[in-house]
């Protein structure tokens, strides 16, 4: 897949919550359907929501699309970013 992480994740404090950002990049000529999710976790690794929602999201040939998550509460620290083939095409 020709879909890459363009860069590593920024991660910032807004307020009493953190916000990440995230630019995935598709160095490939051919046009990805995908889907990508947001973990959130506290400072220690735990969970800090447990709903996961898969957003889908068309990546055309070398196109840059941007991604933003605000953390679930004050209590969230880090974040994983990941990103799938779905598992379905409806």
């Amino acid at each position: 897949m020709g879909a890459r992480h363009r860069r590593g994740a920024a991660v910032e404090e807004a307020g009493a919550l953190t916000e990440a950002g995230v630019a995935v990049q598709n160095l490939s000529g051919g046009t990805y359907v995908l889907e990508y999710l947001f973990e959130w976790e506290d400072a220690s690794g735990f969970t800090v929501d447990d709903v996961k929602v898969w957003r889908r999201f068309t990546l055309t040939p070398h196109q840059i699309s941007k991604f933003t998550s605000m953390g679930p509460s004050p209590d969230a620290a880090r974040m994983t970013f990941t990103i799938r083939y779905p598992e379905s095409t409806f």
